[in-house]
């Protein structure tokens, strides 16, 4: 709806850096993907497993390998600017571009805004607003307030979902058992889940999760791709840490462990809130810090 355009020669950016990060979308986004059926993979019965990455997009929400590179796509996309090696590549394996995670994100990549540009003179479009947003918005706050109806989905969610082929979302869809303890109906899992599939890498998710009140999710660990010795030997030279599922007993790509991050902490009684800059509080005595930073 609302786009900032960029010109060689007028404005110009350098965002396709940023876009192609090393870092790698997380097992735990990659899993809230839905099947083509239009159930989580938690319920779905066409969900193939994540053994080796390819069947990760078995049977699969068509955004999903729209999101994250898909390895028989590595020459569709020009990944990493066609330089002719096999995706992916994890990090710590020589040449080409790795990831931490194995799922080298694909969304907003445009090999033909890096190849022989110099830096900062692409010509990325950003997105200030799109009609998806607005849809996903419409849909939350009418669940939010408990109003949903079917014809408001239809005007809603699933025009997101035509889009790709995905089957209707239904005001009633069955309750994912990994959202179960979050306290909110069946109906606002999956369009928050929408939003976070539809969303991605668009500037949301963290903001998502602390106005949902969701913190204590950020204290999960980051996730790869399944590890096996199969995966050792396809990825050799990889350097990774790894940590084992004690829900399926399979082991992941553990990204922080053994590091600083190992262990992250979401102090619910501060974080949802920012600290208030001082020059601000010095300039207006009855403003006060946010409760937890006044140490």
């Amino acid at each position: 709806m609302i786009w900032r355009r960029y010109q060689l020669g007028i404005y110009t950016n350098h965002v396709q850096s940023y876009y192609s990060y090393t870092g790698g979308a997380t097992r735990s986004f990659v899993e809230d993907i839905l099947c083509e059926d239009g159930l989580p993979i938690t319920l779905s019965p066409l969900y193939q497993g994540d053994e080796t990455i390819e069947d990760v997009f078995v049977n699969r929400d068509p955004r999903l390998r729209q999101t994250v590179l898909h390895p028989d796509d590595t020459e569709k996309y020009k990944y990493h600017v066609a330089d002719g090696r096999d995706y992916p590549r994890i990090q710590g394996q020589p040449g080409g571009r790795t990831s931490a995670t194995g799922y080298h994100v694909i969304k907003h990549y445009n090999a033909d805004d890096m190849i022989g540009k110099a830096f900062n003179t692409a010509e990325s479009p950003a997105i200030i607003l799109r009609f998806g947003e607005v849809l996903l918005i419409y849909a939350e706050a009418k669940a939010e307030l408990g109003e949903a109806t079917q014809a408001d989905l239809d005007r809603s969610i699933n025009l997101l979902r035509d889009r790709v082929g995905m089957p209707h979302l239904d005001i009633n869809p069955p309750m994912d058992p990994r959202y179960a303890d979050d306290g909110i109906s069946p109906l606002l899992v999956e369009i928050r889940r929408e939003r976070r599939v539809e969303l991605f890498q668009e500037g949301f998710r963290y903001d998502d999760i602390r106005r949902w009140k969701q913190g204590k999710k950020l204290e999960k660990p980051d996730m790869g791709i399944r590890w096996t010795p199969e995966a050792e030997a396809r990825y050799a030279g990889a350097i990774i840490q790894t940590s084992v599922d004690p829900d399926n007993g399979h082991t992941y790509i553990d990204v922080y462990k053994n590091t600083d991050w190992a262990d992250p902490v979401f102090d619910e009684s501060k974080n949802y809130f920012w600290p208030i800059p001082l020059n601000v509080i010095s300039q207006n005595p009855n403003i006060t810090q946010n409760p937890g930073y006044d140490g």
